[in-house]
């Protein structure tokens, strides 16, 4: 998680191969996500309409919750959870 971008999944098969810690973290609330298997104008269309067509409220909330959620994902954050996810989804598992 980088503050200030827009984190965009370009993939048709993101929940067959997999966002980690699904049970934690949100994704479909922080993350955009365009199909891999459009014509370059629809992919074109997608990005425009992410880039330009969210509103400023919605970009403050994504980035409330990947500021929520960032030591959840992140090795390098000084109060990474990362080690005690993976943990606890092999324990669940």
């Amino acid at each position: 998680f980088s503050m200030g971008t827009l984190p965009i999944i370009i993939s048709d098969h993101y929940y067959q191969v997999g966002l980690p810690f699904t049970n934690i973290v949100p994704w479909q609330k922080i993350l955009f996500f365009v199909p891999m298997h459009q014509n370059s104008e629809v992919m074109s269309r997608s990005f425009h309409k992410i880039v330009f067509g969210v509103s400023d409220s919605e970009l403050e909330e994504r980035s409330q919750l990947m500021a929520e959620y960032k030591d959840d994902v992140s090795w390098t954050s000084p109060k990474s959870r990362v080690v005690d996810n993976i943990l606890n989804e092999v324990y669940f598992f």
